[in-house]
């Protein structure tokens, strides 16, 4: 019931958000993943199908599905050989590691949805989910690039939590996170741990954990988590300028 009281908050916001700024809605990243779901499925709450646009890069069976079951307008593009010649005329004399392409890909995608917002008159939503923001996996200049966040105060697991209660598809639910920066890649491989025990330690970390322990925490992982906190101050705050003397 808290949880319903919360998602009903969220699309308010969205609403007066979209409201105050004039636009005609809203465009969103659809990959097919859980998060990005979740807030298309907020957004069509708050504005209605005919003001939320989804982008898809590349387009998938379930970013398909989940856009044709809402009734949102979407569109993509061959993305993976635009990326990949991007890449070879780019790049082509570098030793460019799979870190740096993916970011790079990121912001690829992060300018085609500002290009459809412009040309739609809309704002971009993200679809960064607070577990991801406090750790910085996120890219700069990428996917941390957005207009609104409606996931922003949400944890991974919490967002599992509404993706149940907004009777998003079980198999979207199910499938493993990932960012689909290159082959193989997933989100909880990358960060070296599952989004339920980065949950935990945040929580830990940050004073909002009431249980006790579990069996299975580790002094080690949680150092590791402040660690990624703190190398995360630059994204999650804005440049800094010289103070003149």
């Amino acid at each position: 019931m808290e949880m319903r009281k919360e998602i009903d908050g969220v699309v308010e916001w969205i609403k007066q958000y979209v409201a105050e700024a004039m636009v005609e809605g809203v465009v969103i990243g659809l990959s097919g993943g859980i998060d990005s779901a979740v807030v298309a499925e907020l957004c069509v709450e708050a504005l209605g199908p005919d003001r939320v646009y989804a982008v898809m890069l590349p387009a998938n069976s379930l970013s398909k599905g989940l856009a044709d079951d809402l009734g949102i307008i979407w569109t993509t593009t061959n993305f993976p050989k635009i990326l990949k010649g991007l890449q070879e005329d780019w790049f082509y004399d570098e030793d460019y590691d799979e870190l740096t392409l993916g970011n790079f890909a990121s912001r690829l995608r992060m300018a085609y949805l500002y290009a459809e917002a412009n040309h739609r008159e809309c704002l971009v939503v993200g679809t960064s989910n607070k577990s991801e923001l406090e750790i910085g996996y996120v890219t700069k200049g990428g996917d941390s690039v957005v207009d609104l966040e409606p996931l922003g105060q949400f944890y991974k697991t919490e967002v599992y939590e509404i993706a149940k209660i907004l009777d998003i598809p079980q198999e979207i639910i199910d499938a493993k996170p990932s960012a689909g920066l290159w082959e193989g890649q997933t989100d909880e491989e990358e960060i070296g741990m599952s989004y339920g025990e980065l949950d935990m330690y945040l929580k830990i970390i940050s004073g909002g954990w009431r249980a006790a322990l579990p069996d299975d925490y580790n002094p080690v992982k949680r150092e590791k988590v402040k660690s990624m906190i703190l190398g995360a101050y630059h994204k999650n705050h804005m440049p800094p300028t010289y103070k003149r003397r």
